[in-house]
């Protein structure tokens, strides 16, 4: 889910209210306890709270509602749907409740059931600007991206500086191919929010499609300034920069890299492509090795650690390794291996 939605999901959870029963002093107490509990984000004891008032007024939309918030905060969506469903038949006049219902269908992954919640909330209420965004965002994801567009569209024409819907314009309307009213969106969203860094990192990946190193190294410049473990651009970062030559700058994004997510096996497999450039031998093998390990079907590994292995006078283990990468289709390892290893 974007930030933008979880936003406005906690925002209405602090202001929504139905009309709380407050005549019914022992439901008021209950539901004070599960306020309290709420601000210690102590969802399993708000909800429980909340359970009790609902045995007392089962139908009481405001506590159904309140419920429903907390059970989507503690991770339970089906729990969550089920509550809001059940206040949208006692109030269905709730546009609110429409909106979060739309949140927690996306996290169960009923996409078409989301929009059409925005749907009718846009039908109710055209000038509402976030159910336009959240829907466009869900068109970006189903690739239905001229539906996206008219979406951001819209929600650009009711707030003209609202950013979000710029960058997500942007994105669909790369995604059709049109990479320069792209590019327009994205300085659009940095006029507005000059620290908008997924701007940034858009100009630059579509001046890397281009072949332009300079705007795309600019961008990813950027996002590096405003975020330092930002881990796309720094590993896009680094193959530029081995691409103009800059083979330490190259191999200190890698490390880099690495260290913000030990677990980017491609950031390992790249960076022993420059070690061995570089003669590191070991450090080559190291990470030629991090890369085999996820992934034992990569010939290109099994190629360059063995290679790296035979210059280190390990002959027999990298054979090995070549004679692994040719069964696994490696023509280069093939003719390294009659090379090194005999026929």
């Amino acid at each position: 889910m974007n930030k933008t939605t979880r936003l406005v999901l906690f925002i209405i959870l602090l202001i929504a209210g139905f009309g709380c029963n407050k005549g019914n002093r022992s439901t008021e107490n209950i539901l004070n306890q599960a306020y309290e509990k709420e601000k210690l984000k102590d969802y399993s004891g708000a909800i429980a709270e909340y359970d009790k008032a609902l045995q007392i007024d089962p139908e009481n939309a405001d506590i159904l509602y309140k419920r429903g918030t907390a059970r989507y905060h503690s991770g339970n969506f089906a729990g969550a749907l089920a509550d809001f469903n059940k206040v949208i038949s006692i109030n269905p006049n709730s546009l609110e409740v429409y909106f979060n219902r739309a949140v927690v269908k996306e996290d169960l992954n009923d996409l078409n059931g989301a929009i059409a919640d925005y749907d009718l909330i846009t039908q109710k209420n055209p000038e509402a600007q976030e159910a336009y965004y959240n829907r466009a965002l869900l068109k970006n994801q189903m690739k239905n991206y001229q539906e996206a567009e008219e979406d951001f569209n819209q929600a650009i024409k009711i707030s003209p500086d609202y950013y979000e819907a710029y960058i997500g314009r942007a994105v669909a309307r790369e995604a059709m191919g049109n990479d320069e009213n792209a590019l327009e969106d994205y300085y659009k969203a940095l006029e507005i929010d000059s620290g908008f860094q997924e701007a940034y990192l858009g100009i630059a990946l579509i001046k890397d499609k281009q072949q332009d190193m300079e705007g795309a190294l600019y961008g990813y410049n950027q996002v590096i300034q405003i975020n330092p473990n930002a881990f796309e651009a720094l590993f896009k970062r680094a193959y530029v920069k081995e691409q103009a030559g800059d083979i330490q700058g190259a191999l200190n994004d890698y490390n880099k890299a690495i260290e913000v997510n030990p677990e980017a096996y491609q950031a390992y497999f790249n960076r022993a492509l420059i070690k061995d450039k570089i003669f590191d031998i070991q450090g080559a093998i190291a990470d030629f090795t991090k890369m085999i390990e996820h992934n034992p079907s990569h010939a290109e590994a099994y190629t360059g650690r063995g290679l790296n292995k035979i210059k280190a006078g390990l002959t027999e283990e990298g054979c090995l390794d070549l004679k692994k990468a040719m069964d696994l289709g490696n023509e280069q390892a093939k003719e390294a291996f009659q090379q090194f290893c005999g026929s």
